[in-house]
């Protein structure tokens, strides 16, 4: 068996074991409480995973500027799960500058291989390098992640109160024209970085959005005619070279 082969192997092995302690934790919650004290979702986690082997295989070809933002991201995660920091839209352009310099010193072309499959021309399936989805109780609040991947989502959640939308190097499309507001109001954070993002909502929604855009476009007007008491959905938006489109039907 030659080193490349014992590498793959040993890899193989440890993925394979890490996935069975995930499955036995959930199987046996109170015999791994311990895992508790990390803090972290199993969507963290799974970025967290993700981002790590991205890294790997970047630094190890010499692709330099992508190993170091998935390097940042990785940090990005980890400070909102311990709530170490505020993580803006400013330190997305910062990490950008830091991985750019860092692929110039390095004396390195900038080359991103990836592959992502087939997009559908209707739009209606998806094609993913990583998408994960959750929802917690009783629908009130839904959580999209996704790396490299197009996605389109409908809510019908009939008492949603809060949105959690991170996309890097893809587009969304998020319909909420037949979801309700739980108590006539909800919060959608939103991440998005090289991604395109078109929101639906129904036409009777105010928005209240703070916005801090890095070389992006948004805009969230709404229109004169609308009632105070009407429903809201304010929006907590980072973006970095990305657009967001709010459509109202």
């Amino acid at each position: 068996m030659n080193k490349n082969r014992k590498t793959a192997v040993r890899w193989g092995l440890i993925l394979i074991a890490l996935a069975l302690l995930l499955l036995l934790s959930q199987i046996f919650p109170q015999a791994f409480a311990i895992f508790n004290i990390f803090n972290l979702s199993w969507g963290q986690v799974f970025w967290i995973l993700l981002l790590a082997w991205i890294t790997w295989g970047s630094f190890k070809h010499r692709g330099i500027f992508i190993g170091i933002f998935a390097s940042g991201l990785i940090v990005k995660i980890i400070s909102q799960a311990y709530q170490l920091f505020n993580w803006t839209g400013y330190m997305y352009l910062a990490l950008f500058l830091i991985a750019l310099g860092g692929q110039l010193l390095a004396g390195e072309k900038m080359q991103v291989n990836v592959t992502v499959g087939k997009w559908d021309d209707d739009g209606d399936d998806d094609s993913n390098f990583s998408y994960s989805e959750s929802a917690g109780k009783n629908g009130e609040k839904v959580a999209i992640d996704s790396v490299f991947s197009k996605s389109v989502r409908y809510i019908h959640n009939q008492e949603l109160h809060k949105l959690d939308v991170s996309t890097v190097m893809g587009t969304t499309s998020l319909y909420l024209d037949q979801a309700k507001l739980k108590d006539g109001q909800a919060k959608l954070d939103l991440d998005a970085v090289f991604s395109k993002v078109d929101l639906y909502i129904p036409s009777g929604w105010r928005v209240q959005a703070d916005a801090s855009p890095v070389f992006s476009r948004f805009s969230a007007l709404n229109p004169s005619d609308l009632a105070l008491a009407a429903p809201l959905l304010k929006i907590d938006a980072d973006l970095v070279f990305s657009q967001v489109t709010i459509h109202r039907v």
